[in-house]
């Protein structure tokens, strides 16, 4: 299995797990990389349909930090989403307290399937 990092990882994410849980024909409206309160913050993903709001950010890395989870919370924070993912990589290490925090906060961490962050 080849490691993706980066823009490929980003690219599977959006095609399969983002587009899947907010398709058009739902009335969801989706972009990348979008820039919020004059690009102060820029998530890897959103999606709006009406007063529904998610956002999402693609970690390719051996490790889930406290620091990702804050990055998404400010950025839920910045579009007022109540749809909060983290989407990392099938080997990506998250510890417990990591994992705790994240459901405390709200935050779903999704792991996808066959992609290495190594």
């Amino acid at each position: 299995m080849p490691c993706i990092t980066g823009t490929e990882f980003e690219d599977y994410v959006w095609s399969g797990f983002w587009a899947r849980e907010f398709p058009p024909s739902e009335g969801w409206a989706r972009e990348l990389q979008k820039p919020l309160l004059n690009g102060a913050f820029r998530p890897d993903f959103a999606a709006w349909r009406g007063s529904e709001r998610a956002i999402g950010d693609a970690k390719d890395k051996a490790t889930l930090t406290y620091n990702d989870v804050e990055k998404v919370i400010e950025d839920a924070g910045a579009f007022r989403a109540s749809y909060c993912y983290l989407l990392i990589a099938s080997d990506t290490q998250v510890s417990d307290g990591v994992r705790e925090y994240a459901d405390q906060q709200g935050v779903d961490i999704v792991t996808m399937r066959g992609w290495r962050a190594r």
